[in-house]
């Protein structure tokens, strides 16, 4: 389940002690017909994570207590181009104008199924996020 908050025109990322994930941590993942870039969730460093997607948009994935707490979309310049919360249950897959998000196996496999996804998709254990 995902809660969306837009942001603001010209609203820019301020994350300090961001840390990226490195590419050898970013694997190649088929869900359904679907190629998802996935990261395996105990890879992801507490606090702020990031990886440039295959746009070159920047996914930010705030990461504190084990648990994925937010993700935030921003573009080369920094521009936030949308902010999903991830809601930690497995119900079904929810979408907004711009994202896509699921959370587990059934879910997930659903979400993908229903071409909701444009080409950047990235799973993080269980939960998947995408930019329509």
């Amino acid at each position: 389940m995902m809660l969306l908050n837009f942001a603001r025109a010209q609203e820019k990322v301020n994350f300090s002690n961001k840390k990226q994930i490195p590419i050898s941590k970013i694997q190649t993942k088929q869900v359904n017909n679907k190629t998802t870039q996935y990261v395996d969730q105990k890879d992801l460093k507490q606090g702020y994570n990031y990886m440039t997607l295959k746009t070159g948009d920047i996914l930010y994935i705030e990461y504190k207590g084990g648990i994925i707490n937010s993700f935030t979309l921003s573009n080369k310049k920094g521009i936030i181009r949308g902010k999903p919360l991830v809601v930690q249950s497995s119900q079904q897959f929810q979408c907004s104008q711009n994202f896509c998000s699921c959370s587990g196996d059934g879910d997930c496999n659903d979400m993908f199924t229903t071409n909701v996804c444009g080409p950047d998709a990235v799973c993080f254990g269980n939960i998947c996020v995408c930019y329509r």
